[in-house]
């Protein structure tokens, strides 16, 4: 049912996807949907802590419907964490996970700010806001290699990079019309970014931040995946129900 976000746990070979139900969770190597996980109104993005084995999701409202929260789940319950679920200022978006500091970033599109999070169990809490960024900051994605988080900014069709050290803005990159989700190669330090208004991907040198090649790949472009390994990009098109590939 209208699938959204979708994360990865390499340590257990489990994919989690967001949908209109809850969080599905998959066995990797069967293929399989082992069970879906209620987790709240209106789950959005996903990411994974893969050594901790939690899974967090952005929800409209959390199970005990108290409004907007980080819901954590327990991958070795696959149940949800209710103590360790932290209240948002308004509903997020884009969520990612960054080992280097272990926290979680989601992103707040009515209130153009980024909102950080440390999971910690027993003391999950907010740690930090990071305002004024564009409107409709949408998707979220850690560059683990220069400690950067990149944030789109849907309605103002630039991409934020955000230093993790003083949660501090350094640059705003124009790409094309309403980017949506991103994803990092830290191996090459290039961001590539799905500009689902535009037909196109954006990509970003990570080390002179600033946007190098446009390519065309299809109508309605809503993410950016990166294979670790061979480099290969994929990136879903909506309209026409196709995955184009990117050879670096």
């Amino acid at each position: 049912e209208s699938p959204f976000g979708v994360a990865l746990n390499p340590i257990t070979n489990q994919v989690y996807v967001s949908s209109l139900a809850g969080v599905a969770a998959i066995d990797g190597g069967a293929d399989l949907v082992r069970l879906v996980i209620p987790v709240g109104t209106g789950p959005k993005g996903v990411a994974v802590d893969e050594v901790r084995n939690r899974i967090y999701v952005a929800v409209a409202s959390d199970p005990l419907q108290r409004g907007p929260a980080l819901v954590p789940i327990d991958g070795s319950k696959d149940l949800v964490a209710i103590a360790d679920v932290v209240p948002l200022p308004a509903p997020g978006v884009g969520v990612a996970f960054n080992t280097n500091d272990g926290f979680v970033y989601v992103a707040i599109p009515t209130l153009q700010e980024v909102v950080v999070i440390d999971p910690k169990p027993g003391s999950a809490r907010v740690v930090g806001e990071i305002r004024n960024l564009g409107k409709g900051t949408y998707g979220v994605a850690v560059d683990v290699r220069t400690n950067l988080v990149y944030v789109t900014n849907r309605d103002d069709d630039n991409v934020s990079v955000i230093n993790t050290v003083d949660f501090k803005e350094i640059a705003r990159l124009p790409v094309g019309r309403l980017p949506e989700a991103l994803g990092i190669d830290p191996d090459r330090g290039v961001a590539y970014v799905g500009n689902s208004g535009a037909n196109t991907v954006s990509l970003i040198d990570g080390v002179k931040l600033n946007v190098f090649a446009t390519l065309i790949v299809g109508p309605t472009p809503k993410a950016a995946v990166v294979d670790p390994v061979s480099g290969r990009v994929y990136v879903p098109t909506q309209t026409d129900d196709l995955v184009r590939v990117i050879q670096p």
